[in-house]
């Protein structure tokens, strides 16, 4: 399948076209700006004429290019630039391109604070970055191509770009100093491998199913105890003592339902204690 990538040169998209090519696929690359990539690469800005280009040929696309929580809450004008308008273009774009298959990646976050999810619960925003997120999967869900929405729940592991701002690596990166600071302990999320996101994007480009899925890991664990989790092992490994301070907050018992991916033949496989070793590896290079 001949698939094009936006945001390729992403925390996910770095990791993701690569995964593509070694599952068979042929993979063009769309990015701002060029990295090394044993495949084709258009570089280009998703607000602009240089995403149709991208897209001619393609049999599917993977929409990654986003702005991200931060930078959305700093700037929510250019957030619903990027968000919004800038995947409205790209799925004009497939379109003109007469591409078949249109995945959106999405999050969590569109859901807000409710605490039991799953695909039928009615999604609740309450940020910037969540609700332009939101706003751009009704642009995708509106098209007639074969569209798919994936709303991520926490992703962990590593990649040739890191995102050291998501919670797990946060808390690494933490350790390193010797103490974890971390705001309601008792709050629940789940989370999943970004290897296991690779194999789940791949299910989705195979099947004709279509519309909003979920899509998580094997845990569901508090920050505490993710905290613990982390301290643990870097105690055990590295033999150095790290102190978690744990400012008060609510406990909340958190469900996030994927059943429906898991429907079709998902199953995560990966853990956070199976990812620890290398994500403090690359902390230490």
């Amino acid at each position: 399948m001949n698939i094009v990538v936006t945001g390729a040169s992403g925390y996910i998209g770095k990791k993701l076209t690569a995964f593509l090519q070694e599952q068979g696929h042929t993979v063009r690359a769309f990015m701002r700006k060029s990295f090394s990539f044993n495949g084709e690469v258009v570089e280009g800005d998703i607000l602009s004429q240089d995403i149709e280009k991208a897209c001619q040929g393609m049999d599917a696309i993977v929409h990654l290019a986003a702005m991200d929580y931060q930078l959305c809450e700093a700037n929510p004008e250019e957030a619903q630039r990027i968000n919004v308008e800038g995947t409205q273009n790209v799925v004009e774009a497939a379109e003109k391109a007469n591409v078949k298959t249109f995945i959106y990646i999405s999050t969590f976050h569109v859901y807000g604070k409710q605490q039991t999810i799953n695909e039928l619960t009615s999604p609740q925003p309450e940020t910037v970055y969540a609700k332009t997120k939101l706003e751009g999967e009704e642009k995708v869900l509106a098209s007639s191509m074969h569209t798919k929405v994936v709303r991520l729940a926490n992703v962990y592991g590593v990649s040739p770009q890191m995102q050291w701002e998501a919670i797990v690596h946060n808390l690494c990166k933490q350790c390193i100093d010797g103490k974890i600071t971390i705001r309601n302990p008792l709050e629940q999320r789940n989370f999943v491998a970004l290897e296991d996101v690779c194999k789940a994007i791949v299910l989705l480009l195979s099947t004709t199913h279509e519309k909003v899925f979920n899509l998580g890991g094997r845990e569901t664990l508090s920050i505490g105890e993710l905290a613990k989790k982390i301290k643990n092992y870097y105690n055990t490994t590295y033999k150095k003592e790290v102190v978690i301070e744990e400012q008060e907050g609510t406990s909340s018992l958190f469900s996030f339902s994927f059943e429906k991916i898991v429907a079709l033949g998902y199953e995560p496989e990966h853990t956070i204690q199976q990812a620890l070793p290398e994500i403090f590896e690359v902390l230490h290079a």
